[in-house]
């Protein structure tokens, strides 16, 4: 099946016609078509803001004959979309089958979270809160399998000003318009609409919907996220106590050894002077320090008081690296374990910076670099075993870093990556760190042999204690990353 070009009345996606300025033609979106088959075609949409135009496509191919046989995904950031029809013709004989003009009765469509519907008479009014929203249309049941003329009327724009009292009115905040800016087009819009969506999950006491919005928003801002989204972030998970279970296959997990047992067994044969751990949460894996120990985390929730010689500092690890970590972190420490936020981007900031600190004999330990089903690498969280992107670290590395003495073990529940033979003057991640993140930031599955965990290490005391004492024996004996690189490679 091809699906022809998108057309909105005269106008042809594929060029600007006369008239047009190139900022009118702001705003991208994608419609894909399912066929009975399984294949399936995806078409990407250039649309004028602000604009009532019609999109319209040809389909020649049977569809799959269930809800989804046609998925809408309008914008490809946060905005604003309004529906006026939904139009089915039948292409052979002209005879329209499908006509929606009101949507106030007629429940032909799903929209995943990502999307917001808002009360209206004569259209359908969304709020996009970013690019992975998607409108599901359910009417094909209904038609014969017969070549289609599609037409969607639509009209999409990136301010809020379509529907600015019927937000002010959904939000119920006093504060709204301090949270969302209403008018033109704002740097921080999508930060701003992510933001009320997190305020509304948490107005109607659905901590796990705000759990993920929230998230969504560190993921956004990154290494600039304001403390108050923290805050709000860890009001949620103490109110929410545990995310509602997925399907037995999406929670399943692996591994021979428990995390905090191998670390436990880490500490013990290590013996550390000085211990780093970034993502503190309940405080389980930093309460197995026996030595004097810093843990940060912007938002720790501990469950018990730790030994006096445990600090944990309430701030974010890009916060620590930059302001603290030049007078804390010397000497080096010996063993980091990095378990901050799941998003790769995170881990590989939180790697360069520790390695900047560390000593040829530092062991770096990762968290969560095995997710045991496709739905626990999910950026955001829809799973209670949720391991997010944090497996691309493993990729990045392996392409980037070759010279590091890697050692992945099969850990449950998401597996675990030590990174050793370290050099604080390497700096091929941080002179690439923007080009790596746009390179591993478009949608990627982790591969079956992350999933299948065919690199891992199943645990073998007697190996990992080797390993473990080359290290130990390096720091007494200050040996340099080359020699520590070899001792290492002899062990193995």
């Amino acid at each position: 099946m091809k699906v022809n070009d998108f057309q909105a009345g005269s106008y042809d996606f594929d060029r600007k016609p006369s008239g047009f300025k190139d900022k009118n033609v702001c705003l991208q979106g994608r419609i894909v078509i399912l066929y009975c088959n399984g294949e399936h075609e995806e078409k990407v949409l250039s649309i004028i803001h602000d604009r009532w135009q019609d999109i319209s496509f040809e389909i020649d191919r049977p569809l799959a004959l269930k809800d989804n046989a046609l998925l809408f995904s309008p914008l490809d950031t946060a905005g604003c979309v309004s529906i006026s029809s939904v139009t089915v013709n039948n292409r052979a004989t002209g005879e329209q089958l499908v006509q929606v003009n009101g949507f106030h009765l007629i429940d032909l469509m799903d929209f995943n979270e990502e999307l917001l519907r808002v009360p209206s008479r004569d259209t359908l009014d969304l709020f996009v809160a970013g690019s992975s929203a998607l409108v599901s249309l359910k009417f094909f049941n209904h038609v014969p399998d017969c070549p289609l003329q599609v037409t969607i009327r639509m009209k999409a724009a990136t301010g809020l000003n379509l529907h600015r009292n019927v937000l002010k009115a959904h939000l119920e905040l006093d504060d709204w318009e301090t949270i969302i800016d209403t008018w033109g087009y704002q740097t921080d819009f999508e930060y701003r609409m992510l933001v009320a969506f997190a305020e509304m999950a948490m107005r109607r006491l659905d901590w796990s919907e705000a759990v993920r919005r929230w998230q969504d928003i560190v993921s956004l801002k990154g290494a600039d996220t304001p403390y108050y989204v923290y805050e709000r972030l860890k009001k949620a998970y103490l109110e929410q106590g545990s995310f509602i279970g997925a399907s037995p296959q999406e929670e399943a997990v692996a591994g021979g050894i428990d995390k905090h047992d191998f670390l436990s067994f880490v500490h013990r044969c290590l013996q550390p002077e000085k211990y780093l751990e970034i993502g503190v949460q309940h405080g389980k894996s930093l309460a197995l320090a026996d030595c004097e120990a810093v843990g940060v985390d912007p938002m720790p929730m501990l469950d018990s008081e730790l030994p006096e010689w445990i600090r944990v500092l309430p701030m974010t690890s890009d916060d620590y690296f930059l302001r603290f970590a030049g007078e804390d972190l010397i000497p080096a420490p010996d063993l980091v374990f990095i378990d901050g936020m799941h998003f790769f981007e995170y881990a590989l900031r939180d790697f360069i910076n520790a390695e900047r600190f560390a000593a040829p004999w530092t062991l770096v330990v990762v968290d969560d670099i095995f997710p045991a089903h496709p739905a626990q690498a999910q950026r955001t969280r829809k799973t209670r075993t949720w391991a997010g992107d944090i497996w691309k670290l493993y990729e990045i590395l392996k392409k980037y870093r070759k010279d590091l003495f890697m050692l992945p073990v099969d850990s449950a529940p998401t597996g675990i990556l030590l990174l050793m033979a370290l050099k604080p003057q390497n700096t091929v991640l941080l002179d690439n760190y923007h080009a790596i993140v746009k390179e591993y930031s478009s949608g990627m599955n982790p591969p079956d042999y992350i999933l299948n965990r065919n690199d891992a290490l199943v645990f073998q005391r007697e190996y990992i204690q080797a390993i473990l004492d080359v290290l130990k024996s390096a720091r007494i004996n200050r040996l340099s990353t080359q020699d520590i690189l070899n001792e290492l490679r002899e062990s193995a």
